[in-house]
């Protein structure tokens, strides 16, 4: 897997929003931080968005009878 530099986003720490840098190294995040310079594979230039964890909709509807 690549090594991916997410520059310039609105990044959701699940706290708060800070505007940083995102490296990740294979699956994982490898650094947050105001300014990286690191090397990557693909880099994208984010501003104006929001960055953050895979979100998962927990809105559902269950029921016993199906």
């Amino acid at each position: 897997m690549a090594k991916i530099l997410i520059k310039n986003g609105r990044v959701w720490n699940g706290e708060q929003f800070l505007y940083a840098d995102v490296l990740t190294d294979k699956d994982k995040i490898s650094k947050i931080a105001p300014s990286i310079s690191e090397n990557a594979d693909f880099i994208y230039d984010a501003p104006g968005k929001t960055v953050s964890a895979g979100l998962v909709d927990a809105h559902v509807h269950m029921s016993d009878t199906y």
